[in-house]
C-alpha cells in the first residue's frame, strides 16, 4: 500500500509528520518531567540532612528523619 502518486505522498506526509511532532514532543516533556521529579527528590534528601543536622529538635524527629532516607538509596554513600 504504498503511495503511487504525489497527492498521496502528500496526503501521508500530512499525517506523519504532525504525529511524529507529538511523539518528539511527549517525548521531551516525559524526560523535562522526569527530571523535575529528579530534582525535587535531591532538595528532599538535603532537607531531610539538614534537619538531621539541626542543633536541638527532638530524638524522635531525627530518627523519624533517618528513616525518611531510606527511601532515597541512590544516595547512599559508601
Amino acid at each position: 500500500m504504498l503511495p503511487s502518486n504525489w497527492q498521496e505522498w502528500v496526503a501521508w506526509a500530512g499525517i506523519v509528520i504532525p504525529l511524529m511532532g507529538m511523539v518528539w514532543a511527549s517525548i521531551f516533556y516525559a524526560i523535562k518531567r522526569r527530571r523535575e521529579i529528579h530534582f525535587h527528590e535531591y532538595q528532599r534528601v538535603f532537607e531531610i540532612i539538614d534537619h538531621l543536622g539541626q542543633y536541638g529538635g527532638s530524638i524522635a524527629s531525627k530518627v523519624s528523619a533517618a528513616y525518611e532516607l531510606r527511601k532515597y538509596p541512590e544516595y547512599k554513600t559508601l
